[in-house]
């Protein structure tokens, strides 16, 4: 979160090469890697933390989600945004991954309805400014989410 991506991307490293099996090490460093915007070893990682632990932290389906809609693979993307909606309805970031993605995939009214249940779960949502305080290292990658996401909120009013 202070943008200290080589430092966090080295620790992430470090916590693999000592338990290479372990679903947290993976997820974590999966969530660095994400925000790095090393796209393809965030999504290797999130997987492999998700098969170590069955019973896995939503945040993992974010950041899986997170790392393959960035990739441009919306489908797999909004498969898996909607399993991490499925285990924590209220995960913001899941949610916006979610309308994004499938408003890059041409499914306007899906996307306007994640916004809807968005704005039903915390009706002083700031799309805008919860994607600026997300830590990407490529800003195309925040720009992509603002994008989608402000259209589909926007055109709610």
């Amino acid at each position: 979160m202070k943008r200290e991506y080589e430092m966090t991307e080295k620790i992430g490293e470090q916590a693999i090469s000592v338990r290479p099996s372990c679903a947290n090490a993976n997820g974590f460093y999966a969530h660095c890697l994400c925000f790095c915007g090393s796209l393809e070893k965030a999504i290797y990682h999130a997987r492999l933390a998700i098969r170590f632990s069955p019973a896995y932290p939503p945040m993992f389906a974010a950041v899986l989600a997170g790392a393959l809609h960035a990739n441009g693979d919306q489908e797999t993307a909004i498969a898996v945004a909607k399993e991490g909606q499925r285990i924590n309805p209220n995960d913001m970031h899941t949610a916006l991954v979610l309308c994004s993605a499938l408003a890059e995939a041409g499914r306007n009214d899906e996307a306007r309805l994640v916004a809807v249940n968005a704005l039903r779960s915390d009706p002083a949502l700031n799309v805008t400014s919860f994607i600026d305080g997300l830590p990407f290292r490529n800003d195309d990658m925040g720009a992509q989410l603002t994008r989608n996401c402000t259209a589909c909120f926007g055109s709610l009013d």
